[in-house]
């Protein structure tokens, strides 16, 4: 029996042809199962919908906040809304937010939260971009255009980059110790670039199919003239005193 969406089989040993009323029965349990997976079709569109508008809404608060920005201190708040839109659809990390790169494309402003209290931090994170292989296959990426780049690292490698992170960057709230304590294994750095920077998740696994869409879709969001902010944000930066790396003076 074939119904729109439903094929009903039953295999009949007895060479005895079914009865009208059998048969009557037959199509009615058909159209019982062909009425249930239309019910579950209807659930999964609805559910599909759902989704994408908690996804359009969350891109919204992005763009709005990105699009708003008239200072360097709006650029910690973008990167707070960023991060906080990505926990909200269910894509956790270590630490997210974007990234810019700076004119020289030897370092990155960071605009992501505390790694351990995830709390935005009252100045960007300037990570040098030019000093390890990952860090410069990243801008390498970013200065081709590519929509996305992912750094996929082992044990050894994740310790040597969370260490260099600590202690390289101007304005790390930690030391190597403690974040190496809060990390995962092996590290995953997905990057999602936009003209001059790119958003950034920091985890302990590869995103899906799914998250990665999203996050292609967050990073056509961001305005392109941020240059003038990060200019002012990293000046501002360079003026603070890491607590936790080594670095203290220019980026």
């Amino acid at each position: 029996m074939l119904l729109e969406n439903v094929g009903l089989y039953i295999e009949n040993y007895t060479q005895t042809p079914f009865t009208e009323e059998e048969n009557a029965i037959l199509m009615r349990s058909g159209k019982v199962f062909q009425q249930t997976y239309t019910r579950f079709l209807d659930l999964q569109k609805a559910e599909a919908q759902a989704r994408e508008a908690q996804i359009e809404a969350a891109l919204e608060r992005v763009r709005s906040r990105s699009m708003a920005m008239h200072k360097s201190d709006e650029l910690l708040e973008a990167g707070e809304i960023l991060f906080l839109e990505m926990q909200k659809l269910g894509i956790e990390s270590l630490t997210a937010g974007y990234v810019l790169i700076d004119e020289e494309e030897k370092n990155g402003l960071n605009y992501t939260p505390h790694p351990g209290t995830k709390k935005i931090m009252p100045v960007p994170v300037i990570i040098p971009h030019n000093e390890t292989i990952h860090m410069q296959q990243v801008v390498e990426n970013w200065k081709k255009g590519n929509p996305f780049f992912i750094v996929e690292m082992d044990e050894e490698e994740t310790i040597q980059h969370q260490t260099f992170i600590a202690e390289r960057s101007t304005n790390f709230p930690l030391t190597a110790a403690q974040l190496i304590a809060i990390s995962p294994a092996r590290l995953f750095l997905h990057n999602f670039n936009f003209k001059e920077g790119y958003v950034l998740i920091v985890g302990g696994t590869k995103l899906s199919a799914e998250q990665t869409d999203i996050m292609l879709r967050f990073a056509k969001v961001f305005p392109t003239d941020l240059y003038p902010f990060s200019r002012s944000a990293k000046s501002r930066g360079t003026g603070q005193r890491s607590t936790g790396g080594t670095r203290t003076g220019k980026g």
